[in-house]
């Protein structure tokens, strides 16, 4: 079978028709990939918002917890005296107290002035401590652990014991054993700025 010209003008329009719809049907397909990749690359940058916010938002719950946990501590640290001015007056209404209700002989302390709390050399802390050297007589070693319970237990501070002594009294009946111990009073001012 042998194509003539003549042949050739009947097919010439729906042979082009035939590559029009060819060309855009691959003008739609490339089209169809442009547009997915960019729905694919929005679809990766919302999966990346959707998870930095959830980051965001876990991280949020986490320190509204730190903050609420913090208020608490600061509550508890208010309600016990720790924070503001030292006491003094009020420590030493405890001791006589405390000597009261002992009948404990003259209790004789020292104070020594109030500093930054931390290592020596350094005062990054932003609490306050007294340092006190206390001496005492007693009866007996249940009576020197009760002292030490109510004198930590009504401190308008943290009391921290560092130290104690426990030796026979000499000559005294009553009295048979000498207590020395080292104390630290611990506060938090109101004012205090962290450094």
């Amino acid at each position: 079978m042998t194509v003539k010209r003549q042949d050739l003008f009947l097919v010439w329009q729906p042979l082009a028709a035939t590559l029009c719809i060819m060309f855009i049907g691959a003008g739609s397909a490339m089209q169809s990939l442009e547009d997915k990749q960019v729905a694919h690359e929005r679809l990766t940058h919302a999966r990346q918002n959707h998870l930095q916010l959830e980051q965001a938002i876990q991280q949020e719950s986490r320190d509204a917890a730190i903050r609420e946990h913090g208020k608490v501590i600061y509550q508890t640290l208010g309600k016990a005296g720790v924070i503001g001015d030292e006491k003094r007056l009020e420590w030493l209404e405890l001791l006589k107290e405390v000597e009261r209700i002992h009948d404990t002989p003259q209790i004789t302390y020292e104070f020594s002035p109030r500093q930054r709390l931390g290592r020596s050399g350094t005062d990054t802390s932003i609490f306050f401590s007294s340092r006190q050297r206390i001496k005492f007589s007693l009866r007996h070693e249940g009576e020197f652990l009760a002292i030490l319970a109510k004198l930590r237990s009504s401190a308008q501070a943290l009391l921290i014991i560092r130290s104690c002594r426990l030796s026979r009294a000499p000559g005294n009946k009553d009295h048979s054993l000498s207590a020395a111990c080292e104390l630290e009073w611990i506060t938090l001012p109101d004012n205090v700025k962290s450094p």
